[in-house]
């Protein structure tokens, strides 16, 4: 049996801490409800799955620039079961060279 992660999407706007490109960025995050949606800052986290989602935590997530096509982490933070903030996770280095 093989047994796989599913990610949630963050859009927001921010800065590449790479190259320092401002624009819109795809964050995939392991959240609570694992459901596979789209949310953006501000969105109540969606129970599809009827399994309790936590009031409140953080999460890692993982991006790439659209402009160097390099990655790098984030801490995704929810309140109240809502994506609340995102911000450079400095403590881990990216991937991609």
């Amino acid at each position: 049996m093989i047994i796989m992660a599913t990610f949630d999407t963050i859009m927001t706007k921010l800065n590449c801490p790479r190259c320092g490109h401002y624009g819109e960025f795809k964050i995939q995050a392991y959240l609570p409800s694992a459901n596979c949606f789209t949310y953006k800052i501000g969105d109540p986290i969606i129970n599809i799955k009827r399994k309790k989602v936590p009031e409140c935590g953080i999460y890692e997530g993982y991006a790439e620039c659209p402009s160097c096509e390099k990655d790098f982490h984030l801490l995704v933070s929810v309140e109240d079961k809502k994506v609340s903030s995102i911000e450079i996770d400095k403590s881990k280095k990216g991937y991609i060279e």
